[in-house]
This record gives C-alpha cells, structure tokens and sequence, in this order.
C-alpha cells in the first residue's frame, strides 16, 4: 500500500502535546493564567516587537489590530488581492471599502505600486498587507510609505510568516501592527488553531488586551469603562504548546528551507513546466509552483493524488472572484492575477518530511507532467488554428446549419450600415466574411492570429493579415470601420487577461454606432452540453464557487492525432458586462446549435448584436 504524503501535517509533535497537557493540568488553570502572558513574552522576545496579545485564532488577531487602527467606517484600505478571504473579510466586516493593489511576480503586494495608489487617492487611510508563502517586508518601499504618508496606518498580515528577528524577514519594522496565525498548517501551531497580534504601541496594545476580554479593562472599576468587545482568548493549553514550538522554530524554519532548496534545484535540472518563487528570505509557509496552465495545474494534482502525494491547485483564488466581495465591492479590473492564482501548485511542505518523501514528490511531479506531456499538452490558440487550417473547412461544414443562421442575423443587422469596410476578426479560412461580404456589396478585411489561418484567408481574399487583436499594440486606426464580425467563439479562444483589451480594440476601431456582432458557447446551453452539466455551471455561477472558471479543453484529431487548445465558454450576465465594459449596448438573441433554430438561454448559443455607445 502506497504511504500517503500529506500537502501539510503539524509541526506539533506527541510529546509537546503530553507536556502540555500535564504543565496545564498540574496547574489546574485552563484560561486566564500566567502561560498566556509567559508565551506573549516569548514571543516578543522572538520577534523584536514589544507588545503581544495572544488570540483564539490569526483572524481575531488580525481583526483587533485592524480595529486598534482608528480607522473609521467607509474609509479606504489597500491590501491584496491574492491572500486568505479572511484578510478581505475582517476590512468588510469593519465597514472599509477595498482597494485591491497589483501583484508582483512572486505573488505578494506590490509596495511600489501601493506607495503610488496612496499618492494618487489621499482618501486612503491604510495598508493591509499579506506575506504570502512566509515571504518577507518590502523594507525599501514600506519605509518609503511610512516617511512620506505618516497618517496612513499599516498592517501586517503574517499569518503565512514567522520567523525570528535575525532572519532578515522585516516583520514589524515599518508597521503599526502585525498578526500572525497558529492554524495547524503554519509553521508552529497551538494545538489547532491561535493566532497573536504585535503592536508597538503600549495604548493600543492595552486597547486591544481589553477588546479581546469583552472590552473589560483590568480595573476595579470596569463597569463603567467597559466597551464593546469580544471573546478572543487563547487557552493557556494552547499558550504551552505555542512555547515549545517556539523554542524549536529557529530548526524548524532550517528545514524547510532546506527542502525549498532542494525542490527548486530539482524542478530546474529536470527541466519541468513551471515558474518557481525567487529565491528570498522567508519563512516558508508552504511551496508552490506556477503551471504554464490551470488545466496542467489540475492534472499534476490529480496525477500526484493517485502517486499519494498531497498538492493544492487555487490554494488561494484571487479574493475579487468571492461572491460577497463581488457583491460589496466596486467593479475589479484586474484579471492578471485571478488568472495567475488558477496556476498555483502548493506542494507538500514542513519538517516533518524526509529527504526521501521530498524525492518522491519530485519524482511524482515529473512523472505526472511527462504523462500529460505524452497526452498532448494543450497548445495556444493560434497554433492550434493553424494545425486545424488544413481540415477547417470539413469542420465548418458539420456546423453549417448554425452558421448559416447566424449569418443571416448579420445581413439582416449590416443590410442597411454605412460605410463599404468589415473587419472579420478571427476569420478562420476567410471563406465565410467573405461571403457574407459578397452578399452585402462591401469590402471585407480578414484577421487572425493563426498565420496558417490567414495563409488560407488569403486564397479567398488577399486583405488578411496576422493580427492579435487581444494585444496592447493593435493598430485600430489601420482597421477603421462601421461594423466588425467575431464569430464562432472566437472571443472564448483569447486569453482571459486579454478580452477586456479584444473588446475595447473593437471599440476603438468602430465609429460611433458601429456595430460588432459575435456569438460565443453558452454555459448553460442544455441542448449542447446536457442538462446536468448546465445545471452543474448555473449553480456554480449563482453561487460565485471560485474554483469555477468556465474553460474547458477543446479537443479535435487531425490526421490521428488529437490536439488541444484551451477555450472559455460564457453565460449571458458574463459576456454582456464584458461588452458594457468595452463600451458597448447589446442585444442578446439564442440560436440552437444543431438546428439553427431560435432558442432559449437554457437551449441556445449567445448571438450578440453590440452597438459602440456615443462618445
């Protein structure tokens, strides 16, 4: 029988467990002893910050520091979008509206860009920021911040981070406050759960002691100085087991990094598919490493599973992906790191593990990605198109009634438009703008950004170039026009981050009026994908379940061989704010994919006609 590795296990061992156990019960005083305030000190000692109060979890401890704060209701609070819900949770919870700063490439808050949202919005009063990964202060930058925005408050979300002062993390030099957690699956725990809160302010310190004691003030006339308040004590067996591990955790953080280490050279040598963390100081919550897709991300999980080796894909989803916080919070450009955050692997990680288990897990990952290799890793939208350039039209022809409906929307739409020019955007083998062309009298300009696809474009229709519509750089005066086509999906097959860019491309290249007409699969199209599948994506929908993206993998054999691509499929609400977005008003229509038919959302694909808003 396969020895299963967990993705985590705690650094507690039995006899800590017993030790503390007995010190409590020789005692014989459970709560509000001397243990708590012994491992308060010890703590402070570790970490250099002069005032601790022990909590029941990281998230009590997180919630008192943000309320010793000063910070008044409706007042603004930077933090990050890529960290445990509960960071954004606790500012919720306190009436501060979010504003989610950008992301670096190691997955932390990017300080500099932060120092620049405080000097662009003075509405800002705070900073929330997460270590993720046990990653350590952007000194540079929070010093910065601290000197030049004096009345911001700030911080620091460590529960993925401890360590002692002399390792050079930063913790707590340029903050107000820093909470930390003891969950069973940081880097030492207190039996389960606890967390603690540092502040170099003695006031606030003492403020929030009262605040974690039901707003009690330790005085004799505590009637009538108590405020609001909550239970948020630790134990003072949790308090003994904390001291421990505490003890032990300049050993412990040793071991992990050792383990880092050897994960990050061996992923490198055997040349495997994923971005690694650089190489800091840190106290190595956990390990991760980033697929160049979610949809490898999600095999080599599954894969490692049945090797019995624990891994996490989404260990945290982009927190703006929530449903409550799309609910509560103003609409959230960014879809970098959402995107990012579906890569993520973590890997097994803590002491406990032998050289041999961490062989075992590299050997696991390798084998596990060498399959999917072997299976066909999916390919980029472009070269997929060009691979299928060849047998495209054969394809087109099993969808002809669908097309030819559609088609005639788009004469019935163009019939009357102004202008003598249509841009066909993803054109495939050109074949079809240019007959819808034909049948209007006017000029079609084909683009695509498979080169195969337009090297067949061209045999139909000599004005077909090689364009990404979805980047930064296209040129929208050279394709100025009254009306564009985006047909069969095409929007579904451009990466996710760059949608938003492809619509607001389409914008700028139509006049005032233009019209763009595009149809795009339909989530909950039963007819197509089966009422239970339907079903299944409707729920996940309504009920904003993170791990719910809407891709899939499109899979089609050419000469024998099957090849991959990764395309979106869309729900009505989705594609319309997209669109409302870019800059458009639209008109939503269903057409039913086998028999051309009109339909309903629950039977039919999305036929969009969008017309450019006046500037």
């Amino acid at each position: 029988m396969i020895r299963e590795i967990p993705l985590f296990a705690p650094e507690i061992i039995p006899s800590e467990v017993v030790a503390a156990a007995e010190r409590i019960g020789d005692e014989g005083k459970y709560t509000r002893g001397h243990v708590v305030p012994e491992f308060e000190e010890v703590l402070s000692a570790t970490t250099g910050v002069e005032h601790t109060v022990a909590t029941s979890n990281g998230t009590t401890a997180l919630h008192l520091g943000v309320r010793a704060m000063g910070w008044r209701r409706g007042d603004k609070i930077v933090t990050s979008p890529l960290s445990f819900i509960a960071t954004s949770n606790v500012l919720i919870q306190e009436g501060h509206p979010l504003v989610f700063g950008p992301v670096n490439d190691q997955l932390q808050l990017e300080m500099p860009k932060v120092y620049d949202l405080l000097a662009d919005d003075p509405s800002i009063r705070g900073i929330v920021v997460p270590y993720i990964y046990g990653h350590g202060a952007d000194g540079e930058s929070m010093a910065a911040i601290r000197r030049d925005f004096p009345e911001v408050r700030v911080v620091e979300d460590a529960a993925q981070a401890l360590a002692e002062k002399g390792r050079g993390l930063g913790i707590g030099e340029y903050s107000d406050a820093v909470a930390y957690s003891f969950h069973e699956n940081k880097v030492i725990t207190t039996l389960g759960e606890g967390g603690a809160l540092q502040l170099h302010d003695s006031a606030k310190a003492h403020a929030a002691r009262s605040a974690r004691e039901q707003g009690r003030l330790n005085s004799p006339d505590w009637l009538n100085h108590i405020e609001l308040g909550f239970n948020y004590r630790m134990t003072e067996i949790q308090a003994a087991a904390g001291l421990s591990q505490v003890e032990r955790l300049g050993a412990i953080l040793d071991r992990r990094q050792s383990i880092v280490e050897y994960y990050i050279e061996a992923i490198k040598d055997r040349g495997l598919p994923f971005e690694l963390p650089r190489r800091s100081p840190r106290s190595w919550f956990g390990f991760y490493a980033i697929a160049n897709t979610s949809a490898v991300a999600e095999m080599v999980q599954h894969g490692l599973a049945g090797l019995g080796i624990g891994s996490r894909r989404v260990p945290m989803p982009a927190i703006y992906n929530f449903a409550h916080i799309r609910a509560s919070q103003p609409t959230i450009r960014d879809g970098g790191t959402a995107e990012v955050a579906e890569r993520v692997l973590n890997l097994p990680l803590y002491s406990g593990l032998s050289d041999l288990d961490v062989e075992r897990v590299v050997d696991g990952l390798e084998l596990t990605t060498r399959r999917y290799a072997m299976n066909a890793l999916p390919m980029s939208s472009d070269k997929f198109y060009t691979t299928l350039a060849d047998s495209y039209a054969e394809t087109r022809k099993e969808r002809q009634v669908y097309l030819d409906a559609v088609d005639d929307i788009i004469l019935k739409e163009l019939g009357e438009m102004d202008g003598q020019r249509i841009i066909d955007i993803g054109c495939g083998d050109g074949v079809r703008g240019v007959k819808i062309a034909t049948a209007l009298d006017k000029d079609i300009v084909s683009l695509d950004a498979s080169d195969g696809m337009v090297m067949r474009a061209r045999q139909v229709s000599p004005a077909a170039f090689v364009e990404d519509i979805g980047s930064d750089e296209f040129d929208t005066e050279k394709y100025a026009s009254n009306a564009a086509l985006l047909l069969w999906n095409v929007l579904g097959h451009i990466n996710k981050n760059q949608r938003g860019v492809a619509l607001r491309n389409i914008a700028e290249l139509l006049e005032d009026d233009g019209i763009l007409i595009l149809d795009v699969n339909n989530q909950f199209n039963a007819a197509q994908y089966g009422e239970a599948n339907a079903a299944r994506n409707r729920d996940a929908v309504l009920t904003g379940r993170p791990e719910h993206t809407g891709d899939f993998t499109a899979t089609h054999s050419v000469n024998g061989q099957k090849i991959k691509t990764v395309s979106h499929i869309f729900h009505t609400d989705e594609i319309s704010n997209l669109l409302h977005d870019a800059g458009f008003e639209s008109t939503i229509r269903y057409v039913h994919y086998d028999t051309g038919e009109p339909a309903t959302e629950d039977t039919g694909q999305i036929v969009i006609v969008a017309r450019k808003k006046r500037q």
